[in-house]
């Protein structure tokens, strides 16, 4: 596979963590994946894509912040924020 392949799979795999889904594959294989990116991408072209991956499952979560009313609001955003710092990015920092 290319290297565009890899980082398009560490994509598909790494998004639905922002969904509450779980990763999608073993932490070692996402790894060995982005090892793979890294061998080839500059860091500047790399931190664009992970600044990218993140910045999209960010939105993915704020779309839970659309139907909310203004009563509920702030217990949702921490129960948003307690789910991102918990679930996701120990993970995201991880892969």
């Amino acid at each position: 596979t290319n290297i565009r392949d890899n980082w398009h799979v560490v994509c598909i795999k790494v998004l639905p963590l922002f969904n509450g889904q779980g990763l999608q594959d073993y932490i070692e294989d996402l790894n060995d994946l982005v090892r793979r990116c890294m061998e080839i991408k500059t860091p500047k072209i790399l931190a664009y894509d992970i600044n990218e991956l993140l910045k999209n499952g960010i939105y993915t979560i704020n779309t839970r912040l659309l139907e909310v009313t203004d009563n509920s609001l702030i217990s949702r955003l921490v129960e948003i924020w307690i789910f991102f710092f918990d679930s996701v990015i120990p993970y995201f920092r991880g892969i």
